[in-house]
């Protein structure tokens, strides 16, 4: 490890330190919820439910349990740090899960879309494959050379298609 990747570490360290400081603070100013077991078992219920892909999933989960033990234990300002990092990732976790319906909507939409093209698109690839046919009859040596067809489809036709898109579909 080079002297420069050793202080990149290290600065990366020093500010991850740095941040988990400044959040210690801010929950030690915070207050506690009136009933913080309910609080904390309401988290980690919704952590439960969470699709198993989410990142935030097992992290709520371990800070959930981790806030549950410094609670019993006394340990208020620890108790609310990890509950901070709770919300937090609620906050996260609740990001994500609307980004997937997102991408399932969008998804959906350009299933439909191309289900619609699929008609006009046949019918433009068959003419691309009678263009490739007439060719190869006229100059037989082509015949066997989809890349040599794909160029001469485009230039006949004057297509905007790639010479490779032109090509799988002969």
């Amino acid at each position: 490890m080079t002297r420069d990747e050793w202080q990149q570490m290290v600065e990366g360290f020093e500010f991850a330190a740095a941040q988990r400081k400044h959040k210690k603070n801010v929950a030690a100013r915070s207050p506690l919820p009136e009933a913080p077991e309910q609080w904390i078992a309401d988290h980690r219920d919704y952590a439960e439910k969470l699709p198993e892909h989410l990142p935030q999933r097992p992290v709520m989960l371990r800070h959930a349990e981790i806030a549950a033990a410094r609670l019993a234990e006394g340990d208020i300002d620890e108790a609310k740090f990890y509950m901070l990092q709770l919300a937090e990732n609620w906050n996260n976790a609740e990001h994500d899960r609307w980004v997937d319906g997102v991408e399932r909507q969008y998804a959906h939409a350009a299933e439909k879309r191309n289900q619609e093209l699929k008609p006009i698109r046949e019918a433009q690839w068959e003419r691309w494959r009678q263009e490739a046919k007439r060719i190869a009859q006229e100059i037989p040596k082509f015949a066997g050379n989809r890349s040599e067809l794909a160029r001469r489809v485009k230039r006949n036709l004057n297509l905007a298609e790639s010479e490779d898109t032109i090509r799988k579909r002969l």
